[in-house]
């Protein structure tokens, strides 16, 4: 009998995993908008799985506040804004800026040529407007560097930062994205100088390109808020 129950607790456990999952997913590509109500109804139809898992990775999606409980009770996708996101960028910029220059006086001449083919293989796409490579090719430099560093820490809390950056980055136009990846490349700056052994160069240029990337995200925002608010006005002169 125990056995059965520790299948059974198996079972719920992985729904509830597969939730989280698909929803966190759901409202990274925009798929569940900002300020969206979730109906659980709807949602465990649409997941083909029970109420129970699917109300405990609602309640950790709250935790982590990826959705909000309006006066209610009821649930909605959390807003978005700039203040947010600046917060998000602010952050992240500073601890890139510490893991760069520890990565910087760690990494050796191997290290720095596969930095250097994921630099260029971002500039090939963004030469192309490929916006899925630019951000795969984008995010794969970034945690190639995390690692490097050694400080497991940082790379845990900037793991938990870039998914909820990603969120904006999905409501950014391509040619936002692409605009802000300049023809003589921040990331191959940023190479330069860690080949140098330059970690305080090194560490400034990748604090001025996150910040430099917070711009796109910024245009995003404003955007999104320009068609919501234009949705709206359509709505009350009908």
């Amino acid at each position: 009998m125990s056995n059965l129950k520790m299948n059974s607790r198996n079972v719920k456990k992985s729904a509830r995993d597969y939730a989280l999952k698909q929803l966190k997913n759901a409202i990274i590509h925009g798929h569940l908008s900002p300020e969206q109500t979730l109906i659980e109804t709807e949602l465990a139809e649409k997941l083909e799985i029970s109420r129970t898992p699917l109300r405990e990775a609602l309640l950790q999606l709250e935790t982590e506040h990826w959705v909000k409980r309006k006066s209610n009770g009821r649930l909605q996708v959390s807003a978005i804004s700039v203040a947010e996101a600046s917060e998000l960028f602010k952050v992240r910029a500073r601890l890139e800026e510490m893991v760069t220059g520890e990565a910087t006086l760690k990494a050796e001449e191997s290290d720095i040529e596969v930095l250097r083919s994921i630099a260029q293989q971002i500039m090939a796409a963004h030469e192309a407007k490929d916006l899925p490579t630019v951000l795969e090719k984008g995010a794969e430099f970034h945690t190639s560097i995390y690692r490097l560093s050694g400080n497991r820490t940082v790379d845990e809390v900037l793991s938990l930062l870039n998914e909820r950056i990603s969120r904006y980055r999905y409501l950014i136009p391509q040619e936002n994205i692409c605009s802000h990846i300049k023809e003589d490349d921040e990331h191959l700056d940023i190479v330069n100088h860690m080949a140098e052994k330059n970690a305080d160069r090194a560490s400034q240029a990748m604090r001025n390109h996150v910040e430099n990337s917070l711009h796109g995200v910024i245009q995003g925002i404003q955007a999104f808020e320009a068609e919501k608010r234009s949705i709206f006005d359509s709505r009350l002169n009908f």
